[in-house]
């Protein structure tokens, strides 16, 4: 049997050391090409170090050494596929984070969200994510809440009264109270224009009437463009100033805020076609 020795060094961060057989050789290589591996040179024995199998391993901590990926929170509830996809779809580096200590190897990380603010708070604190959200936020990097992902960042809401939220912004989140066949806008249909009663949960596109259009996250977004929205609450911010967004149904209601490195909205920019996607894109851009 002949022998090899090789010498791997992964991404500049880790080395490893191989003497095999050609087998053992060959695996090393395949191994080195699918991780950025460089460099062959004299080793030892991957048996009893246990090197072949430690690439291996390098290999599968490659996207953890990485610093530059954005994190989607999973915390038990929320549309993660949806947002995943779309910011794959974009060529931008995000995962999936299950565990508050993964969120140290990201540089931006974004908060998505469906259901009710009760259950969002309770899974927030059974994974443990609270506190490290309110220090990330505080820390200034780069963060991004959707539908939910919004209403948390306030400190009540009507849907669930007693239970506090991540407290970020002044204000409560409140139901939409609308009279029996209240009128929504004007739409222009084969019989002409003709107001339809709201519904709630308001379900579909609505316009995003842009209060704070030097916001990064409206770079490239058209004022009034469509987003699609499913919500039967809204924000209230006692600090307008955040307010960077409006829309309307019933009354005018804040649809996106954003200070400093907080970004987040009602609507749901991944499944907003060329807007989202324009949005989600500006995020990924923020540093």
């Amino acid at each position: 049997m002949v022998s090899t020795a090789v010498r791997i060094s992964i991404a500049g961060t880790v080395t490893l050391s191989i003497t095999a057989s050609p087998f053992f050789f060959n695996k090393a290589q395949d191994c080195c090409a699918t991780s950025g591996a460089a460099a062959v040179q004299p080793g030892r024995n991957p048996i009893k170090s246990g090197s072949f199998f430690g690439c291996i391993r390098g290999r599968s901590r490659l996207k953890t050494l990485s610093m530059n990926r954005i994190g989607i929170i999973d915390y038990g509830m929320g549309n993660l596929g949806s947002v995943s996809n779309a910011c794959k779809f974009l060529g931008m580096d995000a995962e999936i984070v299950s565990a508050p200590g993964q969120m140290d190897s990201c540089r931006a990380v974004i908060l998505p969200g469906v259901g009710a603010f009760g259950d969002c708070m309770a899974h927030l604190t059974g994974h443990g994510f609270v506190s490290p959200i309110q220090k990330w936020i505080a820390s200034g990097k780069p963060f991004m809440g959707i539908c939910l992902g919004l209403q948390a960042l306030f400190q009540t809401s009507e849907e669930t009264p007693g239970v506090a939220g991540l407290g970020i912004f002044k204000g409560s989140v409140k139901r939409f109270l609308f009279g029996v066949g209240t009128a929504g806008p004007a739409v222009r249909g084969p019989l002409g224009e003709r107001s339809l009663p709201l519904k709630i949960p308001q379900i579909g596109w609505n316009a995003v009437n842009q209060k704070k259009p030097d916001c990064p996250m409206f770079a490239g977004v058209d004022d009034g463009a469509y987003f699609y929205f499913v919500h039967s609450f809204y924000v209230a911010p006692e600090d307008k100033s955040i307010v960077a967004g409006e829309t309307g149904y019933g009354l005018n209601y804040c649809s996106a805020v954003w200070k400093d490195n907080v970004f987040a909205v009602q609507f749901h920019p991944e499944k907003s076609q060329a807007a989202g996607l324009q949005m989600l894109k500006n995020f990924g851009a923020q540093k």
